[in-house]
């Protein structure tokens, strides 16, 4: 599953585009073994844990949990949502309970798969020839799910036809993050993709995450299983040295 997680830092909210770059690929390593035996048809989240120890090195994880979920590539359907918060949020509680802390965890699916369209009340205009709404608009209520935490958001300009928002589905919120802070949060990191210097569609944790995992998909082509962890692990390091002049290489 493509994902991105990281903490809210207290004092320095700059370091949140960063995070994913810090993640060393041979923690990652070590659950390369789970992937491979598991079905193809089958999307679960690999140990929740695993998360969790990429960043006990890297700063105190006392505060807030932020995750979001993108599942235009990975599968999430609306009725994994359960089993997301059954698994993987109670295997990232579990892993901070280890650890002696306990975060306030907000979890957020970005749905791109629908049919809802936005536009202005009046025409296209010389400066809006595709008649799309402004960047940053957002619909939170009347055709959103009444009993659920959800809103669209159109955070980028389209270059060409009609610009589709993105559905965010709010599935765990143990922090009571207020909407209008999230949907802020949300449009923020619309404008931190490194690949391009105008807003994307959804944010950029979630465009990394995707990177990152279709660079280790390429390492495990043609791989059914591991003879040896060990021997299949050497073959794919990423000598040390790189990784600390280019940690997000995969960019």
């Amino acid at each position: 599953m493509d994902r991105m997680q990281f903490f809210d830092p207290k004092l320095k909210p700059h370091k949140w585009a960063i995070l994913y770059g810090k993640m060393q690929y041979n923690q990652v390593a070590d659950f390369q073994g789970i992937v491979i035996q598991q079905s193809r048809n089958v999307n679960v989240c690999l140990d929740a844990k695993a998360d969790i120890r990429m960043y006990k090195n890297e700063r105190d994880l006392d505060d807030h949990f932020l995750d979001f979920k993108r599942n235009q590539y990975d599968l999430v359907f609306v009725g994994q949502f359960p089993k997301i918060k059954n698994e993987e949020l109670r295997g990232i509680s579990a892993a901070c309970c280890k650890m002696h802390i306990k975060p306030k965890i907000c979890c957020v699916i970005v749905v791109k798969r629908h049919h809802t369209r936005f536009f202005p009340n009046g025409g296209p205009s010389q400066y809006n020839k595709f008649n799309n709404v402004d960047p940053g608009t957002v619909v939170d209520r009347t055709i959103v799910h009444p009993n659920e935490m959800q809103f669209f958001m159109v955070s980028h300009q389209s270059i060409q036809g009609t610009a589709k928002p993105t559905r965010y589905n709010v599935i765990e919120n143990t922090g009571n993050l207020d909407i209008d802070l999230l949907q802020q949060l949300t449009y923020n990191l619309c404008h931190m993709f490194p690949r391009c210097n105008r807003a994307v569609s959804y944010p950029a944790p979630a465009y990394l995450a995707h990177l990152a995992a279709a660079r280790g998909r390429v390492y495990l082509t043609g791989v059914t299983k591991f003879r040896s962890p060990k021997e299949e692990y050497e073959k794919r390091l990423i000598v040390p040295e790189f990784m600390n002049r280019n940690p997000m290489y995969f960019v």
